[in-house]
C-alpha cells in the first residue's frame, strides 16, 4: 500500500508541475507577442493623437489669417499652445516655422538641436500626415498649414519618445503581473481539480474499501467522472450494495422462517449463525448503505481565495475612491474621514466574528459561507454605487459582516476537518489561501481600476464573490455533525482572566496591535495615497502593494517550520516586529516608488516571520487559561482585541498625515511599533526575572 500511495502522490505532483510548466510557458510565449504587438500600435495612436491635435490648432490659425490676421503676428499663441500642453503631457513642444523652415512660434522643450531639421523638412510637402518621424528624443508629426492652395508654414507636433518606452514598460508590468497571478490562480484551481478528481476520490475509495475489509458494508463511494476510477468506483458499489440486499434478503427469510417454525422445530443453530455475521459485519439499514463524505480542507481553500480576491480589488484604489466622495465635515480634518471607511470595516468585521462563529458552531459551515458570501458580494455592489461617504460607511459595514461571516466559516471548517497533530498545517493552509488572494486581488485590482474605473470594479468584485458563493453550494457537502461540545460564549469573566494575565497583555498590547496599526494604517490607508501623490498610475500601486502579499506567500511556510524546529516563538516575535517598525521608518528615508515598494516588502516579510509566530506564543503563555476556559475561547478574545489595531490604524495613520505628511506619518507608526517591540521584549524578560527570583525564594523557604 506505501508503494501505491507514493505512486498515487507522485501522479498528483507531476500532473501539477506539468501543468504548471505548460501554462507558464504558454503564458511568457503570448505575452512576447501581446508586447511586440502593442509597441507597434502604441507609435500609429499616438501618431492619431498628435494630427487630431494638430488638425484643431491648424483651422484656428487658418480662422485667424481669413479675418485678416498676417500669419506671421499672430498674438496669444504661447498661452493657448501652453494649455495645450498642460492637457497633454506627453507633447513636449509645439512649433510653427515659415515655407523656409525657420521659426515663428514655439513653446515648450528647447528646440534649438532640431531646427536643421525642420529645414530640411520644409520643402517636403509630400510628407504622409499619419505617420511622425523619430528626431532626437521626440516624434515629430508635422502638418502644412494651408490657405487657399497657399502653403503658409508647417505646423510640428513634439512626442517624447520617452512616452512610448514608459507606455511599453507598463505594458510589461502588467503583463508581468497578471503571469504572476496566473500562476497563482492556476495553482489554486489545479491543487482542487487534483484533489477532487484524483486524490480525494482515491483516498475515499482506499478508505471504504478498507472497511469493507474488515467486514464494514455500510458505506459507498460517489465518484462524479466516467474515466477507470469512476469504472471501479461503480462496480465497487454495485457488490456493496448487492452484499447489503443479500443480507437483508437473508434477514426477512430468517425472521419468516422463525415465525413458521415457532414452537416446532429447534432453531438455536440458524440464530447462531446469524448473530455471528451481525457480530462479524456491518451493513447498511433498509434504505441501503450511505454516501461516504471526504472530508478534504482543499474544498474550502479555492472559495476562501475567490472571497479575499474579490474584496482586495479595491485595495491599491480605495482611499482615493473615498476622496473622490469626500466632502467638508466641520472639525474633522480630510485625511482623518478617508481612513473612516476602513475602520468602519474593521470594527464591522471584528464584531461580526464571534457571532459568526457561534451561529456557525450550530448549524455547521456550508450556509454561513452561502450567507456571508452573498452579503459581502452585495456590500460590495452597494459600495460601488455609493455617492456620500455616508453611503459609503453603510455599504462598507454590510461588506464586513459578510467577509467576517466567511472568514470565520472557513477557520471553523478547518478546525472541524483537522486533529491537534495536523491543524497548524491546515491554518498554515489557510493563510496561504488568504494572502494569495489578497496579493492577486490587489494587483488585478489596480490593472482594473486603470482600464475601466473604480466603480466598476466594486461590480466585478461583488460577480466574483458570488461566484464563490456559487463553487461552495455545488462542491462543499454540509455534514456538520453536532457533537455537544460546541464552543460556549464569551463571557466578561474570561477577559477578566486573561487581562489578569501579564504576559498576554504585554504580547497583545505592545506586540499584536501595533503590528495591525501598521498593516491597516500603512498598507492598507497611508500607503496607496502616497504612492499615487507620487504620481504613481493604480496599476503601478497594484503592483507595488504585492509585496506584501508576496513576501508572506513565500516567506511564512519557511518561518513556520524555522520557528518549529527552534521553538523560541518569542525571539520571532521581537524580530518580526523590529523589522516591521524599521520598515515603515525607512519610508522617511527614502520618498520613491522603489523605497515604498522596499518598505511593503520588508513589512510582508516582517509580518510573516512574527506575526505567524504570535498565536502560537499565546497558546504557550496561556496553557493554564486554556485548560480553564478552552483554547479556542483565548484565541477568540485575543483575535477581538487585537482588532483594536485594525481598527486604530487609518486613524491614527489619519492624524498623523494631517499633522506632519505622509512621509513623517509612516515614519511615526514605524516608532510604534519599534517601541512596542523594545517594551515587550523588556517586560517578558522582566517577568522571566520576576519568576526566577520568585522561584529562589521558594526554594530558600522550603530549605
Amino acid at each position: 500500500m506505501k508503494n501505491g500511495q507514493g505512486n498515487l502522490l507522485s501522479i498528483g505532483t507531476k500532473m501539477l508541475i506539468l501543468t504548471m510548466v505548460l501554462v507558464i510557458s504558454s503564458s511568457i510565449l503570448m505575452s512576447f507577442f501581446a508586447v511586440r504587438k502593442s509597441e507597434r500600435k502604441i507609435i500609429p495612436e499616438m501618431d492619431k493623437k498628435a494630427i487630431t491635435i494638430g488638425e484643431s490648432i491648424d483651422s484656428l490659425i487658418i480662422k485667424a489669417v481669413e479675418y485678416g490676421i498676417p500669419f506671421d503676428s499672430l498674438k496669444g499663441t504661447k498661452e493657448f499652445f501652453e494649455s495645450v500642453l498642460k492637457d497633454n503631457p506627453e507633447i513636449k513642444y509645439i512649433a510653427i516655422t515659415d515655407p523656409e523652415g525657420n521659426m515663428l512660434y514655439n513653446h515648450g522643450a528647447n528646440i534649438e538641436p532640431i531646427m536643421s531639421f525642420f529645414k530640411a523638412e520644409h520643402g517636403k510637402q509630400t510628407r504622409s500626415l499619419k505617420k511622425s518621424v523619430p528626431i532626437s528624443d521626440y516624434y515629430d508629426s508635422r502638418i502644412p498649414i494651408v490657405n487657399n492652395a497657399h502653403v503658409l508654414g508647417s505646423l510640428h507636433i513634439g512626442m517624447d519618445r520617452m512616452f512610448v518606452q514608459s507606455k511599453t514598460k507598463d505594458i510589461i508590468y502588467d503583463i508581468f503581473t497578471v503571469l504572476v497571478v496566473s500562476f497563482l490562480i492556476t495553482f489554486e484551481i489545479l491543487l482542487f481539480l487534483i484533489a477532487y478528481t484524483i486524490s480525494g476520490p482515491i483516498d475515499s475509495i482506499k478508505k471504504v474499501v478498507s472497511g469493507a475489509k474488515d467486514g464494514d458494508f455500510t458505506q459507498y463511494v460517489t465518484v462524479n467522472s466516467r474515466d477507470e476510477i469512476g469504472s471501479f468506483v461503480g462496480s465497487f458499489n454495485e457488490v456493496i450494495f448487492r452484499i447489503n440486499k443479500a443480507y437483508h434478503e437473508l434477514k426477512e427469510k430468517y425472521h419468516g422462517y422463525k415465525d413458521h417454525t415457532e414452537g416446532v422445530r429447534d432453531t438455536r443453530a440458524i440464530d447462531t449463525a446469524v448473530k455471528e455475521i451481525e457480530e462479524s459485519y456491518k451493513f447498511g439499514d433498509a434504505e441501503g448503505p450511505q454516501r461516504f463524505f471526504q472530508r478534504l480542507l482543499i474544498y474550502i481553500r479555492p472559495a476562501l481565495f475567490l472571497v479575499i480576491f474579490s474584496e482586495s480589488l479595491s485595495l491599491s484604489f480605495f482611499p482615493m475612491f473615498v476622496d473622490q466622495l469626500y466632502k467638508p465635515v466641520a472639525g474633522i480634518s480630510k485625511d482623518l474621514i478617508i481612513g473612516l471607511p476602513i475602520s468602519i470595516f474593521m470594527l464591522f468585521w471584528a464584531i461580526s466574528l464571534p457571532l459568526g462563529g457561534v451561529w456557525s458552531e450550530k448549524i455547521g459551515r456550508r450556509k454561513p459561507f452561502l450567507v456571508g458570501a452573498l452579503t459581502t458580494a452585495i456590500g460590495l455592489l452597494l459600495t460601488g454605487t455609493s455617492r456620500t461617504v455616508y453611503d459609503l460607511l453603510l455599504w462598507r459595514s454590510v461588506t464586513a459582516v459578510g467577509y467576517g461571516i466567511v472568514y470565520i466559516a472557513c477557520q471553523g471548517y478547518i478546525t472541524d476537518n483537522t486533529t491537534p497533530k495536523n491543524r497548524t498545517r491546515g491554518m498554515a493552509m489557510f493563510l496561504s489561501g488568504f494572502f494569495s488572494g489578497s496579493l492577486c486581488g490587489a494587483a488585478i485590482g489596480g490593472i482594473l481600476a486603470d482600464r475601466i474605473g473604480f466603480r466598476p470594479t466594486f461590480f466585478v468584485s461583488g460577480g466574483v464573490t458570488v461566484i464563490s458563493a456559487l463553487f461552495v453550494f455545488h462542491f462543499l457537502q454540509d455534514y456538520h455533525e453536532d457533537s455537544g461540545s460546541a464552543r460556549g460564549k464569551i463571557k466578561l469573566s474570561h477577559f477578566r482572566l486573561l487581562l489578569s494575565n501579564k504576559r498576554f497583555l504585554s504580547l497583545t498590547f505592545f506586540s499584536a496591535i501595533p503590528a495591525k496599526i501598521c498593516l491597516t494604517g500603512f498598507l492598507y490607508y497611508a500607503a496607496p495615497l502616497y504612492l499615487k501623490f507620487l504620481g504613481n498610475s493604480q496599476s503601478a500601486i497594484g503592483r507595488v502593494l504585492m509585496g506584501y502579499g508576496l513576501a508572506m506567500v513565500l516567506i511564512s511556510p519557511l518561518t513556520a517550520r524555522l520557528a518549529d524546529a527552534l521553538g523560541n516563538r518569542k525571539r520571532f516575535v521581537i524580530i518580526g516586529g523590529i523589522a516591521a517598525g524599521i520598515a515603515l521608518i525607512m519610508v522617511y528615508r527614502f520618498q520613491s516608488t522603489l523605497g515604498i515598494l522596499f518598505s511593503i516588502t520588508l513589512l510582508g516579510t516582517a509580518h510573516a516571520v512574527g506575526v505567524s509566530s504570535q498565536l502560537t506564543l499565546i497558546t504557550e503563555i496561556c496553557k493554564d487559561a486554556g485548560d480553564k476556559i478552552g483554547l479556542g475561547t483565548v484565541i477568540g478574545i485575543y483575535r477581538l482585541i487585537e482588532r483594536a489595531g485594525n481598527i486604530s490604524g487609518p486613524i491614527i495613520s489619519g492624524i498623523l498625515i494631517t499633522v506632519y505628511g505622509f512621509s513623517e506619518a509612516i515614519a511615526g507608526i514605524g516608532i510604534i511599533m519599534v517601541a512596542g517591540s523594545i517594551m515587550f521584549t523588556l517586560s517578558f524578560l522582566l517577568f522571566d526575572l520576576l519568576d526566577k527570583q520568585r522561584e529562589k525564594s521558594y526554594v530558600s523557604a522550603a530549605d
